[in-house]
């Protein structure tokens, strides 16, 4: 017999119903694609004890030889920079040394142009009958065949110039007609020397122009001397100047022909005559 139970409303029939749906949302799909992904797990590199001293090694070395090149880098900088220096120092102290010899020099020409002028006019005055006697052999030895020749002299010199001169004149079989005459205009030491197609002189005071204008050719406008050779062959060149004391034995050797050569008779100068080579020529 079936027994009957009273229905109490305690049976719950939820349990066996299927669960709803449930929409995703798409952070929940990349979470799960995410994590879907395949995780890829990181090797560790392992080294053993010798790699680890090797590359230990070689970084100590490759360190000191970047230290060695940088600090021959900056040796080779500093060099070049004192070489710099040096260079500059030497230049300005070149360029000061020269100043220096320029500034020795002018003085040096200055003094040698006190000099000449101081000396010269004393020296023609005290030696001037010496230095008139050397001329007037040069020129005799010269013109042995010269019809006449006349000396122009200091007036107070005329006696002591005529009577040394006739001996000179005789030493050289001089034949033609030897000329004295004082002229007061004449410096003493100075003498002017005439003959029919030429003629020669001795100026002091031309000889101290000469060295002025010799001085101003080697000086430029710096004050720095040039030392510009000065060409004597010129028509107007300056007449040298042979120093020297009186005669002292017939073996003495003989000046050059001194000063310009003048024509007496025409405008136009005529050329000496050839001159002698060698010494003195002594006939008894």
């Amino acid at each position: 017999m079936t027994t009957v139970h009273k229905f109490l409303f305690d049976t719950d029939f939820s349990e066996e119903l299927p669960p709803p749906p449930v929409e995703e949302t798409a952070s929940e799909t990349d979470e799960e694609e995410t994590v879907e992904e395949p995780v890829i797990e990181e090797i560790v590199p392992t080294f053993s004890e010798e790699e680890v001293n090797e590359a230990r090694e070689n970084g100590y070395a490759k360190g000191r030889d970047e230290g060695v090149r940088e600090a021959a880098e900056a040796t080779e900088r500093h060099i070049a920079d004192a070489l710099t220096v040096i260079g500059e120092r030497i230049e300005g102290l070149f360029s000061a040394h020269m100043e220096d010899i320029d500034k020795i020099q002018m003085s040096a020409i200055v003094v040698i142009s006190a000099l000449a002028k101081k000396v010269l006019p004393e020296f023609s005055e005290r030696e001037g009958l010496g230095e008139i006697e050397r001329l007037a052999r040069t020129i005799l030895r010269r013109l042995r065949m010269e019809p006449r020749v006349v000396f122009v002299v200091n007036d107070l010199l005329r006696d002591a110039v005529h009577e040394r001169l006739a001996a000179t004149a005789e030493s050289r079989t001089f034949a033609g007609s030897l000329e004295v005459v004082g002229d007061s205009a004449v410096a003493a030491g100075d003498c002017r020397i005439e003959w029919a197609d030429g003629g020669a002189e001795r100026n002091a005071a031309e000889m101290l122009a000469d060295i002025d204008r010799i001085i101003a050719q080697n000086v430029d406008q710096t004050g720095a001397a040039q030392f510009v050779v000065p060409d004597l062959t010129e028509p107007d060149a300056p007449s040298g100047d042979d120093t020297g004391g009186e005669d002292t034995g017939e073996h003495e050797k003989e000046p050059d022909i001194e000063g310009e050569a003048t024509d007496s008779a025409s405008p136009v100068e005529q050329p000496d005559p050839p001159a002698e080579t060698g010494g003195e020529e002594d006939v008894s």
